[in-house]
Parts: structure tokens; C-alpha cells; sequence
């Protein structure tokens, strides 16, 4: 039978590996299942269309498209194409995304669009990707994504 220090030990061993695994079943996830459906160049516009999951618990986003060529980045401006504003809170469920982003002539070897959400009580930022479009050259046309 083991003694009382034994199982100080193995209390404290999984106390220890619970530090270790707890923080990644907590981690806020803002949204799941991006599905990049359209993506395509017209003049010096990248349109893209996307389906996504919006999960709860998290607040409005804010969305940085950038683009990155030659080693530098650059933040990219955007705009809507449903007509909705940057900071339009969506509801958790299914939604479409149908944005431009203004890329002024450059050929960016791809583009992210980065977020960062309020979740939790205590509303702390959480950052993530996306999507990261990978543009070759003569991408001029919009074009439907294979699944």
C-alpha cells in the first residue's frame, strides 16, 4: 500500500501535467470550419468569399488584411461587399464573408487576413489567422476555390 508521500507525488505530478494540458482545452476559439469558397484579382482588387462558423463568446472583431511580398508585409485596406460595417458583431452560427481588399498594384506572393477578438468574462484579446490566400502570378480572373 503506498505511503502518504507517494501520493503527495503523484498529486502533485498530475497537478503539474493538468497545467500543461488545461490551457489548451480553454483557449477561445472565435470562429471554425473557414472555408475560402471565391478568390480572385480584378484590376488591383483581391475579392474573396469565405464561409465560416462564428463560435460564441467572443465580441466584435476587428479584420487586418496583409499582404506580403519581397519579405515585407503591408496592411491592406478593405471593404464589404455586402455592405456591412468593420466592426459588425456577427451572432454564433454559420455566416458568409464577401470582402475586397485594395492591394494597389503590388503582386503580393499572398495575403492573410488576421483577427483579433474580445473573449471571455474578462474580454481579453485573442489573435488568430483567418485565411492566407496564396496568390500566383496571372490570378486574374475570380475563381472558384476547390474544396
Amino acid at each position: 500500500m503506498p505511503g502518504r508521500t507517494s501520493w503527495a507525488i503523484l498529486a502533485l505530478l498530475l497537478f503539474n501535467a493538468l497545467a500543461l494540458v488545461a490551457p489548451k482545452f480553454m483557449e477561445f476559439r472565435p470562429y471554425s470550419g473557414v472555408a475560402i469558397t471565391r478568390a480572385g484579382v480584378v484590376g488591383s482588387e483581391l475579392f474573396l468569399a469565405a464561409n465560416f462558423y462564428k463560435n460564441s463568446d467572443c465580441g466584435v472583431p476587428s479584420l487586418v488584411p496583409v499582404g506580403f511580398a519581397a519579405g515585407e508585409t503591408d496592411i491592406l485596406p478593405w471593404r464589404d461587399l455586402d455592405g456591412l460595417p468593420p466592426d459588425y458583431d456577427r451572432y454564433p452560427g454559420s455566416h458568409s464573408l464577401s470582402i475586397a481588399i485594395e492591394m494597389g498594384g503590388v503582386q503580393y506572393d499572398w495575403v492573410e487576413l488576421r483577427t483579433k477578438h474580445p473573449c471571455g468574462d474578462d474580454r481579453h484579446s485573442v489573435y488568430a489567422v483567418f485565411a492566407r490566400i496564396d496568390i500566383p502570378d496571372g490570378l486574374t480572373d475570380t475563381v472558384e476555390i476547390a474544396k
